[in-house]
């Protein structure tokens, strides 16, 4: 009786071991609680995820995929092409995931609670339904969410992985015609992200801008001294001398005066697109011309959409900005 019951478990266990991780893309997946749930088909059913929606100072808990949709509404314009919007939902949701406490990621860094906030500046933008009937009207509405509920109902479940793990899925508006190596962007070396070529972004949003500072914001932006900055332009001196490019053309160091700045400080402080931009002086005033609208690592929008014009696949997109990563489900099926 005793050795039949242990055969009985032995067998039993086996099954377990080798049937049950074939559901997952690997065992570092599986979740540690209930936060999602099975269908009768053995299927994945609604897998819950904790956003802090700033705008409303609450905490909410809703299905991954409908913050995905939230998220590319946000994230993306509707008008885009499908492939482009495709590509968004992956990378939106590989995000989320790469941030999930059930799936071992540290949640937001500003809300404890929460695996992710919908404050653009530290996460991902996220709107709900109620928000995008306002934002886009009643017909628009109509239109384009439909548009996006089927981009993301059509990559459901879908992450993008590099030596089996999500990537931190990382993108940006425009890289203004080269996207930034992450080394560049926060001194990390992460292998997937590179630098590519990325000529679709002229037809961009912000794609090149021009801003103009007067010498007393220019100065007070910086925290120098206007006085000495008037006196060195009298003295036909210049006053800002690069002091390193990144390989794709952004400022990483840039003197003024004698202050010195790294290129995201530069682009913080005085409110910029981003870290590519040149600079004339005339008239008593300082304009700045920026290339691109965003920290340039990772996808491009824009240029996603330029891809997606040219006939290419939301795989095709993702492969292009991301090197050598897969695209797989979530579960297995």
């Amino acid at each position: 009786m005793y050795k039949r019951l242990v055969i009985v478990i032995l067998v039993f266990s086996t099954l377990i071991l080798i049937v049950f991780p074939s559901l997952l893309v690997s065992d570092r997946y599986i979740p540690q609680n209930q936060s999602y749930t099975l269908t009768s088909d053995g299927t994945v059913g609604d897998l819950l995820i904790n956003v802090y929606v700033d705008k409303d100072k609450k905490l909410i808990q809703i299905p991954l995929e409908e913050y995905v949709k939230g998220v590319v509404a946000a994230e993306m314009p509707a008008l885009f092409h499908e492939e482009a919007l495709k590509a968004q939902a992956i990378l939106a949701r590989t995000y989320a995931l790469k941030r999930m406490r059930i799936f071992g990621g540290n949640g937001c860094d500003y809300h404890p609670e929460a695996d992710v906030c919908t404050d653009s500046a530290v996460s991902q933008a996220w709107l709900s339904e109620e928000d995008l009937r306002e934002k886009w009207g009643f017909i628009g509405y109509y239109r384009y969410w439909r548009k996006i509920d089927k981009a993301v109902e059509d990559t459901r479940g879908l992450m993008v992985i590099y030596d089996g793990i999500p990537i931190d899925a990382v993108y940006h508006s425009s890289a203004g015609g080269i996207t930034e190596a992450a080394l560049y962007v926060w001194g990390n070396d992460v292998p997937y992200l590179r630098s590519v070529e990325s000529p679709w972004d002229e037809d961009g949003n912000k794609y090149e801008e021009t801003v103009s500072f007067s010498l007393q914001e220019f100065a007070a932006r910086l925290d120098i001294s206007v006085t000495s900055l008037s006196v060195a332009l009298e003295r036909r001196q210049p006053i800002m001398k690069v002091l390193e490019y990144s390989p794709s053309g952004r400022i990483l160091r840039i003197q003024v005066l004698d202050k010195e700045f790294s290129g995201r400080e530069f682009r913080s402080k005085l409110d910029l697109n981003s870290t590519m931009f040149t600079w004339n002086i005339r008239d008593g005033r300082v304009y700045v011309t920026t290339l691109g609208n965003g920290h340039g690592a990772g996808m491009s929008q824009y240029g996603a959409n330029g891809l997606a014009e040219e006939g290419k696949t939301y795989e095709e997109i993702i492969k292009h900005y991301y090197y050598g990563v897969e695209i797989k489900p979530i579960f297995r099926e």
